[in-house]
């Protein structure tokens, strides 16, 4: 295991507004597409739009335009410090909102 990355293991999660931003930031260069990623990648430029907007998507999509865009996946993932059961959703570094339980405003 590359020492280098063994830290973020232990409870992370992958950002996938992180990998948006990157999809995006390269989509956005010159000679660069949508649809140029999901060819590099072998998937449908429909996945590639969906994972730009910050949705989630599987595992093997995820890697696969990590290796398109040249990014590391390990750049994407955070420390998850709480999960909401309600929503299924996480906050990145204990930014979590409060969730409000049964009866209360």
């Amino acid at each position: 295991m590359n020492p280098d990355f063994a830290h973020l293991l232990p409870g992370a999660v992958l950002d996938f507004d992180r990998l948006s931003q990157a999809i995006r930031a390269v989509a956005g260069q010159p000679n660069c597409s949508y649809r140029m990623i999901a060819r590099n990648a072998g998937i449908s430029e429909g996945a590639v739009r969906i994972a730009s907007r910050g949705n989630k998507v599987s595992a093997q999509t995820v890697l696969l335009i990590c290796a398109a865009i040249d990014l590391n996946p390990f750049d994407l993932l955070v420390k998850r410090h709480g999960v909401s059961r309600e929503t299924g959703t996480y906050a990145p570094d204990g930014a979590l909102p409060p969730v409000q339980g049964r009866g209360q405003a």
